[in-house]
């Protein structure tokens, strides 16, 4: 929900809706266009924003890094396997 509550891509589905409704299709077409790529862009934003948020332990102690290693090493493996 939150991802149609920005306002660019409302501004394209508003475009979009007006075309469609004067039979507009090219304009319409460039619309839906807009409002698919906006829609991909705050995906991989947010899809960025979560992969950054997971990095866990850089300010930890060394002690307490040690104790991370196992589990980064875990998570690694699942990646890859994935």
């Amino acid at each position: 929900m939150k991802l149609l509550l920005n306002p660019l891509a409302l501004i394209f589905l508003v475009v979009t809706l007006i075309a469609a409704a004067f039979s507009s299709v090219p304009i319409a077409a460039r619309g839906a266009f807009g409002w698919l790529m906006t829609m991909f862009w705050q995906i991989m934003k947010g899809t960025q924003q979560r992969r950054n948020e997971l990095v866990v332990g850089e300010d930890l102690k060394p002690e307490s890094q040690a104790m991370l290693r196992p589990i980064r090493k875990l998570a690694r493996e699942m990646h890859d396997l994935v």
